[in-house]
């Protein structure tokens, strides 16, 4: 097995380190994106080698009675080289098809509604979708009317998830002219990963899609870290090495399909204890979470999803006959668990969405961190002030205008943040303090709120 080469003394220390590599195959694939990027990051590598394998793979390797398809989104800010996810599944999917007489298994093209994905699943039952810019997709999908266009993509997108087993029926299309019916297939492995920035992703997510099971289909890897250091040797091709361990692969998922046959993953005593005990886990988080079903949604999948991403490393790594391995099972879960450990965050901090919730949410972070981190001297706050519990409004003004869940709505960040306050207020968690108080404790001139309940029911 070769070992994925270094990117010598220009990039020692300053590589991407936030996630672990994939192990066999995978990872080497994972390994020619990140050496072929103009700047090199680890999580970009992996979505775009876990993508590039369930085009391949997706449809006929089966798992649980389901295809290995799934949708990736790689969540990071601009200028960090996203787009080499991109050119590093281009690159490798040119170098397997100049060498395999086979169908495109990685489509481009965008999307424009349901029935568009529809018709191209119709005439490919296995590929990936590569899109880029993934936030503005999602936020065309939170704010479409139900009968509009991306809400019919939205839907699709939702039914194909789940029907990539091989007795499942994806679905066609009936039209009033029968001559652009699309008749219903068999299962479709339909993947897609995407890249997008925290703003655009995050703040696009509205209750509809948390509650629906829209997101809790989506894996999202999240880099945070800073730009990184230009690449001065890109690989520009896959070694003959790699493509000669992909080009069998891709060739008998061909001869699969075309005797519709499938091959099933299994899993190896070792892997099948990591995942019994991770579905345990999410099944205990689902009924933990009550009637909260932003909660619920985040752990329901979660096994099923991990367990699609561990056979894909397990098909790469020997596809006649796939045993997923302990370490696959442990990395693919791994995967998984920070998935749900950071959207956990992100929900919990406010960050997700522009609605009332968040707006409250978002609110009480501010308090907290004003509290536990205090304010910048300019913000002109007298001492002991945070300390003891009080927050000025004008802290509360000055970072919430900052805030897309304020400055967003039609009516206007000052009225967004009066509201809010008063719905923590109303809800208890803070109260306004009279004026001549404020002015008598701390000299100061302003509206002023105290907390009302424990500092930790505000983080």
């Amino acid at each position: 097995m070769a070992m994925i080469p270094s990117l010598g003394e220009a990039l020692r220390g300053q590589q991407d380190n936030s996630y672990d590599w994939p192990p066999g195959v995978a990872g080497e694939v994972a390994g020619f994106i990140y050496q072929n990027a103009p700047r090199p990051v680890r999580a970009v590598a992996i979505v775009g080698a876990l993508g590039f394998l369930a085009g391949i793979c997706g449809r006929q390797w089966q798992v649980s009675d389901s295809g290995l398809n799934g949708y990736m989104i790689l969540v990071a800010r601009s200028a960090i080289g996203k787009e080499a996810m991109t050119s590093g599944v281009a690159a490798l999917h040119n170098a397997v098809s100049r060498k395999a007489l086979i169908p495109s298994f990685v489509e481009f093209s965008d999307m424009a509604s349901g029935p568009a994905l529809t018709k191209a699943v119709a005439a490919n039952p296995c590929f990936v979708h590569v899109m880029s810019e993934f936030g503005e997709t999602l936020r065309a999908m939170a704010n479409d009317s139900p009968t509009g266009p991306m809400s019919g993509l939205r839907k699709v997108m939702m039914r194909l998830h789940s029907k990539s087993g091989a007795q499942d029926v994806a679905g066609g299309i009936r039209y009033s002219n029968q001559d652009n019916n699309v008749e219903a297939i068999g299962g479709a492995a339909y993947s897609m990963i995407g890249e997008t920035t925290p703003a655009n992703f995050y703040e696009g997510i509205n209750s509809d899609l948390l509650t629906n099971g829209f997101m809790s289909r989506l894996t999202i890897i999240e880099y945070d870290g800073k730009r990184p250091p230009k690449n001065p040797s890109r690989l520009g091709h896959p070694s003959d090495d790699l493509i000669n361990q992909l080009v069998p692969i891709a060739v008998h998922a061909q001869a699969l399909l075309s005797r519709n046959e499938f091959i099933n993953v299994e899993l190896s005593p070792s892997a099948k204890a990591s995942f019994d005990d991770f579905e345990a886990l999410c099944d205990q988080e689902i009924d933990d979470a009550g009637d909260n079903e932003s909660l619920r949604q985040m752990y329901n999948r979660g096994a099923l999803k991990a367990l699609r991403i561990a056979s894909l490393l397990a098909v790469a790594e020997n596809y006649l006959q796939p045993v997923i391995a302990v370490t696959q099972a442990d990395w693919a879960i791994g995967i998984i668990q920070r998935d749900i450990g950071m959207f956990h965050d992100r929900l919990q901090s406010g960050d997700i969405g522009n609605d009332d919730r968040t707006r409250q949410q978002k609110l009480k972070a501010i308090i907290y961190e004003a509290i536990i981190s205090g304010v910048p001297n300019g913000y002109r706050v007298p001492r002991g002030m945070l300390t003891n519990g009080v927050v000025p409004y004008s802290v509360l003004q000055k970072r919430a205008y900052q805030i897309s869940a304020f400055t967003a709505p039609k009516a206007g960040a000052n009225a967004m943040l009066k509201q809010t306050i008063q719905a923590l207020v109303d809800g208890g968690y803070i109260t306004e303090l009279f004026a001549k108080d404020v002015v008598e404790q701390y000299q100061f001139r302003g509206k002023c709120y105290r907390i009302a309940r424990p500092l930790d029911e505000f983080h």
